[in-house]
């Protein structure tokens, strides 16, 4: 006669048990994987809003005419110029631009400024 202990299978019961331990298991990591692709959302919206405001500023730097305000995509862009106020340089010495990427992000609209200082 075999006991129970030394079977050589699982009960039905063992296999119930280790299927729900298992099934907790996963329901529980759903928020993370839901949360990390939220973020990963996030972070390539932000990526290519800091990639159109480098193109702009390219077109800055190389003298190439481009609009104070514009649109790409979901995208827009503002540039507003001025004169800084920084010691030790002289009115007409710098110019600041400053580049405002804007885009539609949950119901908001979200928005990164990006500075650059040209001789």
């Amino acid at each position: 006669m075999h006991s129970i202990l030394n079977s050589d299978g699982f009960s039905l019961l063992e296999v119930m048990l280790a299927g729900a331990i298992l099934i907790i298991g996963i329901v529980g990591l759903l928020p993370a994987f839901s949360s990390g692709m939220k973020h990963n959302s996030r972070a390539k919206a932000w990526v290519e809003a800091a990639t159109l405001a480098q193109d702009t500023i390219e077109k800055i730097k190389a003298g190439i005419p481009i609009a104070d305000n514009g649109e790409k995509g979901k995208f827009s862009w503002n540039i507003s110029e001025s004169t800084p106020d920084l010691p030790g340089i002289e009115e007409g010495q710098l110019t600041r631009y400053i580049v405002t990427i804007s885009w539609p992000e949950s119901g908001r609209v979200r928005s990164e400024k990006f500075i650059y200082l040209k001789k």
